[in-house]
């Protein structure tokens, strides 16, 4: 033989054999099992110190015995399938000596085997007290168990009297005397239904290695342990189940559901407990009313189902004071099969067209009415209306509506219906996403740094200020005339309307952070901001930054990110497009600057100094640092030449970091200084307010052409009058 396991611990596989009158069906209907746990822990506390079937809160069917008592008042029926054991323990006491609890530092007293005395109906066994002595200043607490580690059916709490020769019942104070001065008889009545909640229909016994069989005094139902199915005692019961469902299923239940619980556990069961077929130890009363006759044609099929092949009913038990229990009950077959609303397509976000709808039918064909079916979205988001459905008269249960998630692609439903054969069923639906009306036609971005399909953004923007051009090689690229690059694209509005207050921005997301880096308007209406019907192109230069954002939170950090452009129109958005990207740190750059804040328009011209790192491994040849002055519509030089004291010769710059303080234009060296004039080169006219400072690292290392940008930084200023 073998042990069956599952789940990790040790399930014993026993057949329950439950009568249907007038035939024994046991062998012919559909039997159901199913498995859940519930403690089988120590009786609540009882205020008084004696608990049997002689106080209000005690067992009603377990009584305590003369000597300990007066002989109580019964009617039950005596219980003689049982091996009680019978432990004593010391009992803790409370600051005024009044007993509490067994004390678990105190060794617990063994006084022997449990005798049965059939005469008297009454179990027996004598404690010798001075094996070993007992402490004449302590409480003691009999106990009496239906199996070793079994719950407690009863007890009673004694106090030695100091001669010796007696004890006290604490609850009574009636004085017990010992035979031979040191021996208490402990005796006791079990009547059956001691370990049963539903007396009308119960067994109980103890089972050990020996194996033995349990019946219920109905004769319904029975259990057959062969030899060392357990190597320990556990009281067995074996109780009808009157609570509806009985199962956790939801088929439909037939009557005759059997509750069958181990105390204690044990943890392994050492082989199959094996059901007798025949039901030679089942009477065949007729206790249930017999099957109608619409059930006639899954009983005949039933037989198909259950023979010859054996049904087992799995049985999980847990050691200690808990246990575990199986329920064994009659159930209609059903196979359940989808009837319609499987494979559709439709926007995501709405209901399909068809909810979706199974159909339940027993083992013959004929439809299953008042069958529990459960609709839940399995995958893809969405909801469900009416998700518990109850088949109608036809078998066919249906789904109130089924609405899809919001993304474009897959989603199921899956519907069930625990027990019926097929389930769970899943459907499958596809949502589509519709072009939005107002959307992006096609968009593409340039930068200084890159123009493949991950394009290359610079993140090195010095404190103060924010942008910065890059290179990847020493020549820059002509297409992108400041900032970090440029995003060009269209729209299509597909309306008839013109569209008012509609603008492109752009974030850069990366993880957790999300910076505003541009914002467009559109060309192409009245005035910029109106969208008319059909396309409309737009131009953005974007600038990421942690120096300088109106939008937005976090640090962005060297590495994979995503612009993310937004079709706006005030608070609704009406489309989104992303492009992949790559942050870096350029390998020129400003490291660190000192600028004025302030420039007076006109007036003289301020020093500053910048700190430039090189990081390319190489000297650059002929650079340029300066700075242009740019309001609205403004542009002009503000300062600048070949840098000095970074390399051997006027304009290198060696690898590493330089601080600039100097500058050469020709034969003529002086400090790096900016100036406000409306006399510079450039166009525009300065006036007072806010401006930007454009600051530039160029560079002409082939000196062929128009000087390239290495870097550049914006550093905001305020013009004042002269």
């Amino acid at each position: 033989m073998r042990a069956a396991r599952s789940g990790g611990r040790a399930a014993l596989l026993i057949r329950f054999i439950m009568k249907r009158a007038p035939s024994c069906l046991a062998a012919l209907a559909t039997v159901v099992a199913c498995r859940e746990q519930r403690s089988v822990t120590s009786p609540p506390a009882i205020a008084a110190d004696l608990s049997n079937g002689s106080v209000a809160a005690g067992n009603g069917h377990f009584f305590f015995l003369p000597p300990l008592v007066t002989r109580p008042t019964s009617s039950g029926t005596f219980n003689p399938d049982l091996r009680p054991v019978v432990d004593i323990c010391q009992l803790a006491v409370d600051a005024s000596g009044n007993p509490l609890h067994c004390d678990q530092t105190a060794a617990e007293i063994k006084p022997g085997t449990v005798l049965l005395d059939l005469t008297d109906e009454q179990y027996h066994v004598n404690w010798h007290t001075d094996q070993p002595p007992i402490d004449m200043t302590k409480f003691y607490r009999i106990q009496v168990r239906g199996a070793p580690g079994a719950h407690v059916l009863g007890f009673a709490d004694i106090a030695p009297v100091a001669s010796g020769s007696q004890f006290q019942n604490v609850n009574t104070g009636q004085y017990i005397g010992l035979v031979a001065g040191r021996t208490l008889p402990i005796n006791f009545r079990i009547e059956r239904g001691a370990f049963c909640t539903n007396q009308a229909d119960c067994g109980e016994g103890t089972i050990g290695a020996g194996g033995a069989t349990v019946i219920t005094n109905t004769g319904l139902a029975g259990a057959l342990f062969p030899p060392n199915a357990l190597s320990s005692d556990a009281v067995v019961t074996i109780e009808a189940v009157t609570e509806r469902p009985c199962l956790p299923i939801d088929l439909l239940q037939r009557g005759g559901c059997y509750q069958f619980t181990t105390d204690p556990g044990p943890t392994t069961f050492n082989q199959l407990v094996i059901p007798n077929v025949a039901a030679h130890f089942l009477t065949c009363d007729e206790p249930h009313p017999p099957p109608p006759p619409s059930a006639l044609g899954w009983l005949r099929d039933a037989v198909d189902l259950l023979m010859p092949p054996p049904l087992f009913a799995a049985h999980l038990g847990i050691g200690g004071l808990t246990g575990s229990f199986s329920r064994i009950g009659w159930a209609l077959p059903a196979q359940m099969r989808i009837r319609g609303g499987d494979g559709q397509t439709t926007p995501a976000g709405t209901a399909v067209a068809t909810p979706p709808s199974v159909t339940v039918k027993d083992s013959s064909g004929a439809p299953v009415p008042g069958e529990a079916v459960t609709f839940t979205v399995g995958s893809g988001g969405g909801s469900v209306t009416g998700g518990a459905a109850t088949t109608d008269a036809t078998g066919v249960a249906v789904v109130g509506s089924w609405t899809l998630g919001p993304g474009a692609g897959a989603n199921t439903l899956v519907a069930t219906s625990r027990g019926a054969v097929g389930s769970p069923i899943t459907f499958a639906a596809t949502g589509n996403v519709l072009a939005p009306a107002v959307r992006f036609n096609g968009v593409t971005l340039r930068t200084n740094c890159d123009a493949s399909t991950t394009p290359t953004l610079d993140i090195s923007g010095a404190p103060n200020g924010y942008g910065g051009d890059c290179v990847i090689s020493l020549y820059g690229r002509g297409d992108v005339d400041y900032g970090q690059g440029v995003v060009r694209g269209s729209v299509m509005n597909t309306t008839t309307s013109v569209l008012v207050n509609v603008y492109v921005d752009a974030w850069i997301d990366q993880g957790p952070v999300s910076r505003n880096i541009g914002s467009s308007g559109f060309l192409g209406g009245p005035q910029i901001g109106f969208l008319q019907p059909g396309a409309a192109d737009f131009i953005m230069p974007i600038t990421p930054s942690n120096a300088f954002t109106l939008f937005g939170t976090g640090t962005l950090v060297p590495g994979p990110a995503t612009v993310r452009l937004r079709l706006v129109q005030g608070t609704t958005e009406f489309d989104t497009f992303t492009i992949p990207v790559t942050l870096i740190n350029s390998p020129v750059r400003i490291v660190n600057f000192t600028a004025p804040g302030t420039l007076t328009i006109g007036g003289p011209p301020v020093a500053f100094t910048v700190t430039i790192t090189n990081e390319t491994g190489v000297t650059i040849n002929n650079v340029v640092v300066g700075g242009f002055l740019l309001q609205t519509d403004v542009r002009r030089n503000a300062g600048g030449g070949l840098l000095v004291g970074c390399g051997p010769n006027p304009g290198d710059l060696d690898p590493g970091t330089c601080t600039v303080t100097t500058v050469t234009n020709g034969s003529l060296s002086s400090d790096l200084t900016l100036v406000a004039s409306n006399q510079a080169s450039g166009s525009g006219t300065e006036v007072a307010g806010s401006a930007v400072v454009w600051l530039l690292i160029e560079a002409n290392p082939c000196c062929i052409g128009a000087y390239e940008n290495l870097y550049g930084l914006f550093v905001p200023v305020t013009l004042v009058g002269p």
